[in-house]
């Protein structure tokens, strides 16, 4: 049985944010939206932050030694995300398709632990995680997107989600080498695209805060927080 079972369809009907690690995450106010309607799903470094998160995903090691600059990565926050503990679910990704050193550490606290299967373009992304694995995409944020679509929720509000690093991430400035923009942004819209097509046959609500590359007239409609 998947460690995703049980959260099939837990959240019908209800609203969830997906924040990523963009540097426009830097401008959500999450105490205006804090209450018991609303489901928080951060990824990678997100709960460096210290917001209030529901579900955390994890793929990204970053690199293993001190002075990196960029404070990306897993390893970049350690200690902090070691004893990091959501209030309802603290997922770590197995990318057995690469080198060892590029691989999540195992048993790490209060984490479950779920396996990334090729994506095709015929099924980018999985829709039984109680039958099959997660699909591996160009982020970490896709595969909490397959997880959203999982639960049920039916009203998705994107945070962070900025498919430009150009000023690195929110937690640090200096994160731009690998993630310029000419890099990322032409897998992550093609992965945008495919969810946009998922999020119209399913008539979802997916609007999005601060949009950076997600631009309003292609993909998802801009919302102020004042507006939710």
């Amino acid at each position: 049985m998947s460690i995703f079972s049980k959260f099939k369809n837990k959240h019908e009907g209800k609203t969830c944010f997906l924040i990523g690690t963009g540097p426009s995450f830097n401008k959500f106010d999450q105490s205006k939206v804090l209450n018991k309607n609303n489901f928080f799903i951060g990824v990678n470094e997100v709960p460096v932050s210290e917001i209030t998160l529901d579900y955390w995903f994890m793929q990204d090691p970053g690199k293993k030694y001190n002075g990196d600059p960029s404070k990306r990565g897993f390893y970049a926050h350690e200690k902090f995300l070691t004893e990091y503990n959501p209030r309802l679910a603290k997922f770590i990704g197995r990318l057995y398709q690469t080198e060892e050193l590029h691989r999540m550490p195992e048993n790490i606290k209060y984490a479950e632990y779920y396996d990334l299967a090729s994506t095709s373009k015929e099924i980018p992304f999985e829709m039984n995680l109680d039958k099959a694995d997660i699909k591996t995409t160009a982020s970490v944020t896709f595969s909490a997107l397959q997880f959203v679509l999982f639960c049920g929720f039916s009203k998705i509000i994107l945070v962070g989600q900025d498919c430009d690093y150009s000023n690195g991430i929110f937690v640090s400035s200096k994160a731009t080498t690998q993630f310029a923009r000419d890099h990322v942004e032409p897998s992550l819209l093609n992965y945008w695209d495919c969810f946009l097509k998922i999020s119209k046959e399913l008539e979802l609500e997916v609007y999005s805060l601060n949009p950076i590359g997600l631009s309003p007239d292609k993909y998802f409609e801009e919302i102020k927080i004042s507006e939710l």
